[in-house]
């Protein structure tokens, strides 16, 4: 059985940065940083007008994580608490590769009730 990934993620209202440390691998530490960018809805297509990568539902809500849109502001004081926090922390677990593994996350914020 495959023990629990370490991680630790610092939510900004501009950059998102998690580190992940895995007991079970030799890979070291891993880390990824990416804008805080995320927008309501399915905001990213392929040719055939399928949705594409970094779309997110989260309480019945659809949201799309990328660099080259125009965000919603997480600067609010419900951020902590929000949907849009909760779709970029998974994010980040996301871009560690963790999905499927337990995970035990230390967060600056709280990533949603």
């Amino acid at each position: 059985m495959k023990s629990a990934v370490l991680v630790a993620i610092d939510d900004g209202f501009a950059w998102q940065k998690a580190a992940a440390f895995d007991p079970d691998s030799d890979a070291g530490t891993q880390e990824v940083m990416f804008p805080s960018q995320v927008g309501a809805g399915s905001n990213l297509a392929t040719l055939s007008g399928a949705a594409a990568g970094n779309v997110y539902e989260t309480a019945g809500k659809t949201f799309t994580v990328n660099p080259s849109m125009d965000a919603m502001d997480t600067r609010f004081d419900e951020y902590p608490y929000s949907d849009m926090n909760r779709v970029l922390v998974y994010h980040a677990l996301t871009l560690l590769g963790l999905q499927g593994r337990e995970v035990h996350l230390a967060t600056s914020l709280p990533p949603g009730a």
